[in-house]
């Protein structure tokens, strides 16, 4: 059994100035809402923090004023001694939390938190039923409300009518008395299924994305005549104007591929779907959030030029985490082509709004002209990709439960099966501090931590393959692979992939990285690895460079190349201190000694 662990005691000391209230009135707190949620107003409504006519004025009052001293405790006390403070979104979640337990109370006739037995919170867990379907609720639930009990302890000498004992004493019998489930978290989609949703959505806005960036025009046209008409003459218009479009050949093709009803609700659900194939090719190939996509602006791509690899699009966005900070993702074809999709089908609509993607406007197909616009929420992809994902005409298609958060596993899965050194680059794409928690939870989910373990013996043979057939070797260690290669009396491919099955059921070890191989054996490792393999702490191309387990094969030369030309454009300033130029020269020479190397390999 495990126990709920939050340290708060000690941090009541050291509270904070909360900044995510940005006006605290009597019976409205408006929230700063953040960079990731331009344009919303989030607020806390107190006045519906109880179920209507219910309990007297005073009571009311007296537990909503004791919540509201709950909640101003909780932001100002940071969670952890890392975390600046706390996000709008989390405390809207702690805000939902003591309002459902709020109200389990005052249908009891309890008023105070005080009031409340170890039996009473034994039965309000217990009470806990899962959002969606039937059965027991998640054990990650049950945890999340432990913690808010053991902050309503810890905050005692904080609120008025405060609880009079520690949950947290009595949590065997919560695991005892409540029946609960493990946690679900989204796993990433079956390859066969996000291939074949990635190539049907490129496939679907090729063939009719021209007609719907036509069809939103025409719309649009079409309003901007009927502002200041009558209810019912706008309706005639607007009856005409999409009996007209359901005529058009090409959308008469569209509609029975969709099987959509004549009129405005086939034109809205065609619109539907085509954004929704435009969000899955942006989610499955970038690895957004769905936060992270819907605030991508209009002015999100640019383009900046790389010397060794030419041009690179990238896209400019608000990350999720981080307290919203700016960052930056690759986005390599056909992303480019999608967003320039997505930026002409709204083009006349849009103006000077800056969202990529822009909320139509309510009953129609498209934001319309006179009306505010605003951002779609972040709810919208899910309804978008599922669209398209259970169209009619991919009825034969693979299917699987699909979410953004699904699609961003996906991603992660897609990258890794292919080069597990890339979870280094990975984490950074991610944005995550450490990429333990990329191959932990991300590549641990699809679940990457058992795709990467059936993937293991086949990457390891791709590897130990690469090495074994390299006609360029350079490195401390290439002479072990050279040797190796002596052994075998045969060449070609029968001979090759036998000695790969050789060397993995002797238990070698491959760690590939960014600049190389190191063949793993511990006791002649210059990075003080240990029994599972490398350090990646010490590890670096200077370390590698002296170790006898480092080789560097062909597929590396682009990586030491760009670094002994930075290194050399570098030193050729004039501004550079000695000490620095004297780092610098040893990681140039470590570079030239290996390019050397390639080079003499190819020619012999």
């Amino acid at each position: 059994m495990f126990k709920v662990s939050v340290y708060l005691p000690f941090l009541i000391l050291n509270e904070m100035t909360n900044t995510v209230i940005q006006h605290k009135g009597t019976y409205i707190w408006k929230l700063q809402p953040g960079e990731l949620y331009e344009g919303t107003s989030p607020e806390i409504k107190w006045l519906e923090f109880l179920p209507p006519n219910v309990g007297t004025s005073y009571r009311r009052s007296r537990l909503i004023q004791s919540t509201k001293m709950v909640l101003e405790a909780y932001i100002n006390t940071p969670l952890r001694k890392w975390r600046a403070g706390i996000s709008m979104g989390t405390v809207l979640g702690r805000y939902g939390q003591l309002r459902t337990i709020a109200q389990w109370m005052v249908a009891r006739g309890k008023w105070q938190f005080s009031e409340l037995t170890p039996d009473d919170v034994l039965a309000f867990l217990e009470a806990r039923r899962p959002r969606h379907g039937e059965g027991p609720t998640a054990r990650s639930t049950i945890l999340r409300y432990l913690v808010l009990f053991e902050s309503l302890w810890e905050f005692r000498g904080k609120y008025h009518g405060s609880l009079r004992f520690n949950m947290a004493e009595f949590e065997d019998e919560v695991w005892e008395h409540c029946e609960v489930r493990d946690s679900r978290p989204w796993r990433a989609t079956e390859e066969e299924f996000a291939v074949a949703l990635i190539a049907d959505s490129l496939d679907w806005l090729r063939k009719h994305g021209q007609l719907m960036r036509s069809v939103a025009g025409e719309i649009y046209t079409a309003h901007t005549k009927m502002v200041g008409l009558s209810f019912y003459q706008k309706h005639k218009l607007s009856s005409a104007l999409y009996a007209g479009i359901c005529a058009k050949p090409e959308f008469i093709q569209m509609a029975k591929a969709l099987q959509l009803p004549p009129g405005g609700y086939g034109v809205h659900r065609a619109f539907t779907i085509a954004v929704g194939a435009a969000m899955n090719v942006l989610l499955f190939m970038v690895g957004f959030r769905a936060s992270e996509l819907v605030r991508l602006d209009a002015d999100c791509l640019t383009i900046r030029v790389d010397p060794i690899h030419g041009k690179i699009p990238y896209l400019k966005g608000i990350a999720a985490k981080k307290g919203g900070i700016a960052r930056e993702w690759v986005a390599g074809d056909p992303v480019p082509e999608i967003v320039k999709w997505l930026l002409d089908l709204h083009e006349r609509s849009r103006g000077t709004h800056r969202a990529l993607f822009i909320a139509r406007s309510n009953g129609s197909s498209i934001p319309l002209p006179g009306r505010r616009l605003r951002r779609m929420s972040s709810a919208s992809p899910i309804t978008a990709m599922q669209a398209f994902a259970n169209a009619p005409f991919r009825s034969d298609r693979p299917k699987a439960h699909l979410h953004p958060h699904a699609a961003r596993k996906t991603f992660a899965a897609f990258v890794v099966k292919r080069d597990k050194s890339a979870l280094e680059s990975l984490s950074l794409h991610f944005g995550h501090v450490y990429r333990a928690f990329t191959d932990g939870a991300y590549a641990g989910d699809l679940e990457l931590a058992r795709l990467v373990d059936r993937a293991d013996r086949d990457e390891l043979g791709r590897g130990l393959a690469e090495l074994l057939s390299s006609p360029q070797l350079a490195g401390k260690g290439a002479g072990s692979v050279l040797d190796l290669k002596k052994q075998s009396r045969f060449r070609g491919e029968v001979a090759l992939t036998s000695m790969v099955e050789q060397l993995i059921e002797r238990g070698a070890k491959l760690a590939p990285c960014n600049w190389g191989y190191c063949l793993y054996s511990q006791p002649l490792s210059a990075c003080k690895g240990d029994s599972r393999g490398p350090n990646d702490i010490l590890r670096s191309p200077e370390v590698c460079c002296g170790c006898a387990n480092f080789v560097v094969t062909r597929k590396h030369l682009p990586w030491w190349e760009s670094r002994a030309k930075g290194d050399a454009e570098f030193l050729g300033r004039e501004d550079v201190p000695e000490q620095t130029k004297s780092v610098v020269m040893r990681r140039l020479a470590h570079s030239e000694t290996v390019l050397r190397e390639l080079v003499m390999a190819k020619k012999s």
